[in-house]
């Protein structure tokens, strides 16, 4: 029974580590994307970035269910800090925020006429003399 016992708290210990993780990736993309034009211009690949974003945050709210003593028993001074850090991201960034946000970059992304640079003028032709 102790060998299956601790067997559960590994995996635990593991789903825990994983959902950090990805909660914390998800608010490094959602910052960087925020960051990109919305200028009609790589629509399709920032809106898969956004659909991405979202299925990783749904990590941070599996984070609730992390109970307090967990977070103090063996666990290194990294992982201890990956999982504060993803903590933070749940409690400062809320879904609804998040979804809004992502849902609000794709619609304007893509609604925008893409801004192409000026095309580069021809040389006049020269004339008959």
């Amino acid at each position: 029974m102790d060998e299956l016992e601790v067997e559960l708290k590994r995996c635990r210990k593991s789903e825990i580590l994983v959902d950090a993780e990805l909660c914390s990736a998800a608010a490094r993309q959602f910052k960087a994307l925020m960051a990109l034009p919305k200028d009609g211009l790589m629509c399709g690949p920032k809106s898969r970035s956004a659909d991405l974003i979202e299925k990783n945050f749904e990590s941070c709210a599996a984070l609730s269910d992390v109970p307090a003593n967990f977070r103090s028993n063996e666990l290194t001074r990294e992982e201890s800090s990956l999982i504060a850090e993803a903590i933070r991201v749940r409690e400062t960034l809320t879904e609804d925020d998040l979804l809004r946000s992502l849902k609000e970059f794709v619609w304007t992304c893509t609604e925008t006429p893409p801004k192409l640079p000026p095309m580069l003028k021809q040389a006049p032709k020269p004339q008959g003399d």
